[in-house]
């Protein structure tokens, strides 16, 4: 004891001076800790399912969007869970990465196409994705009406432009059919 108050002369310091200097440098130990926990819960990654409609005929194709505002592998989504009610095609995906002002951001899309198999009230159900999920969603699935327009299928689409295409092509045909005959009578 009697050493320590000699260490604290010699330094121009009195015990209670000491004292002030650790809890200072406690307190701003604290601080930095609780600065960097507030960071991570700021940074934690947030997910947002929307849907295009959310009443819908049988059969009829709605949208499905999931974003989650981070940068994560793209199989990382399971759609297995919507088998059960839901017809659904491959998820398009997309990722990005924007700086503005040093701040960067990152995201990761997944848009599915989806269907309902039959009428009824249907949930999609929260999706996992890393440490985050997707709240549930609630679908109502109506009988088709005759009034209802047929839906753009993709194969509706490529059925109708290879009719296109093959109508088109078959006319140049026969116009250069037309041409090579008229030019060998001429001749």
């Amino acid at each position: 004891m009697v050493r320590l108050k000699m260490d604290m002369m010699k330094n121009n310091l009195t015990p209670r001076t000491g004292l002030n200097r650790r809890m200072k440098r406690y307190i701003w130990s604290l601080l930095a800790l609780l600065a960097l926990m507030q960071s991570s819960f700021v940074n934690a990654a947030q997910a947002v399912a929307t849907v295009s409609k959310n009443i819908v005929a049988v059969n009829e194709v709605f949208q499905l969007t999931i974003v989650i505002d981070d940068n994560v592998n793209t199989s990382a989504l399971d759609l297995s869970p919507l088998g059960e009610h839901f017809s659904y095609g491959r998820p398009n995906v997309s990722s990005g990465t924007t700086m503005i002002n040093g701040a960067v951001t990152r995201s990761t899309e997944w848009r599915i196409a989806l269907a309902t198999k039959e009428i009824g009230e249907f949930t999609i159900p929260s999706f996992r994705i890393g440490a985050t999920t997707t709240e549930p969603i609630e679908i109502s699935s109506l009988k088709k009406t005759a009034t209802q327009p047929k839906a753009k299928t993709p194969a509706n689409l490529i059925s109708k432009l290879i009719t296109i295409s093959i109508k088109t092509s078959c006319m140049l045909v026969k116009v250069s059919a037309i041409r090579s005959g008229s030019g060998l009578a001429n001749r």
